[in-house]
């Protein structure tokens, strides 16, 4: 049972970013732990856009007001919601002064909500989060240490799925080993050239001025948080990941949200690239990270092919080979940070539901690329709700 003949071993895309990511942990030695809180003297202001979140949005404010630095201003901004949501934020105004209700008096979504909430703070540092999110009590204090210690104009935290809500389900299982996958190993090594591709919408920091300087929130794309992002780094601003900067996030419970929710944040990615187009290549870092994600989306198909064909002439060794290189540095990484984190038997439970639905991801990838990239066609509008960037 020799090699497949003729064909070299496929490795994945993702090989050189584990390198880059590994070499980033051994030169970057000093944290910014080291920077004292007490003397980076930002001020903050945390928004959270919210549309019928009368489930999550008492949680959410109160992780917000359990921040070991507390932020200058908690605002919910209420994008015309039916439900208790306002009722709910009001009553948390009444006990705590720097709570507050602002009330769109027409339906703006995610992003514009928030451009119309900027001409209503002064604070130095704005935090985005979303209404089903909540932060660790360390996550402001964290996130201010690192714009500071990095002289960073946006941060983006480390983004956990909430499984310990009830009976997670596969996708939610999934999430929990792709989230830590993606940033230990992309995140890593995108923001070590400076190429983050995006800052989670659902927990990124940004400096007012320089928000304000880019022309706030984008309204031209369905996926605002990434082509922010993109805006930052094509105009030279740093922007960085947060490591211990930790917000737990809702996620799909079901095939229809997981597909649409995937649907939305593959799609926003080619209608940025149509949008972008020659501004990218202002940054050698954003194209380097933005050919690695297209390269990813169209790899897993030959991956797939190469395995197939090696089974087809009874090439097991090669079959098993491919797994182990492609596969056992990824889960040897996702699962050392998930035992730190405490987080490995959730890990070890999504493996293999990963495993599967990795393929089901990269179906998903390539018909958006098909259908938002080659055709220009551009995502469905969500009707109701806040346009959220988790």
């Amino acid at each position: 049972m020799g090699m497949s003949p003729g064909l070299p071993l496929p490795l994945s895309p993702s090989s050189p970013l584990i390198g880059m990511s590994l070499v980033d942990r051994l030169l970057h030695r000093k944290s910014h732990m080291s920077v004292d809180p007490n003397y980076v003297n930002f001020t903050v202001a945390i928004l959270i856009p919210a549309y019928n979140e009368e489930a999550m949005i008492a949680h959410t404010i109160r992780s917000c007001l359990e921040q070991t630095r507390l932020p200058n201003r908690i605002i919910v901004i209420d994008d015309m919601s039916t439900d208790r949501t306002a009722e709910i934020v009001m009553s948390f105004s009444r006990a705590f002064p720097n709570v507050m209700l602002l009330k769109n008096n027409v339906k703006r979504g995610k992003a514009g909500g928030i451009n119309y909430a900027l001409n209503h703070i002064t604070e130095d540092i704005v935090m985005v989060i979303d209404a089903d999110t909540f932060l660790h009590p360390e996550y402001c204090e964290n996130m201010i240490r690192a714009l500071r210690f990095y002289d960073a104009a946006a941060a983006t935290g480390y983004v956990i799925p909430y499984t310990e809500r009830g009976n997670p389900s596969p996708f939610m299982l999934h999430r929990a080993y792709a989230y830590i996958y993606g940033h230990e190993i992309e995140k890593r090594a995108q923001e070590s050239i400076n190429g983050m591709i995006v800052l989670a919408g659902c927990a990124a920091a940004y400096k007012r001025k320089v928000l304000l300087e880019l022309g706030g929130m984008p309204l031209e794309t369905i996926v605002e948080d990434m082509d922010l992002s993109w805006r930052f780094v094509e105009n030279g601003y740093k922007t960085i990941y947060t490591k211990n900067a930790f917000a737990f996030t809702d996620e799909p419970e079901n095939f229809r949200a997981y597909r649409t929710q995937l649907d939305r944040w593959y799609g926003g990615f080619f209608e940025c690239l149509h949008a972008h187009r020659s501004k990218i290549f202002k940054s050698r870092a954003l194209t380097i990270s933005i050919i690695f994600g297209i390269l990813q989306g169209l790899w897993t198909p030959v991956f797939l092919a190469y395995i197939a064909y090696s089974l087809y002439v009874g090439d097991f060794l090669t079959g098993i080979l491919i797994l182990a290189l492609n596969f056992g540095l990824q889960f040897g990484i996702t699962a050392y940070k998930a035992a730190v984190t405490k987080r490995l038997r959730t890990i070890l439970r999504g493996t293999i539901i990963t495993f599967f639905l990795s393929m089901v991801d990269t179906l998903i990838w390539n018909r958006c690329a098909i259908k938002y990239g080659l055709l220009g066609k551009k995502v469905r509008t969500w009707n109701i709700g806040v346009q959220r960037a988790l």
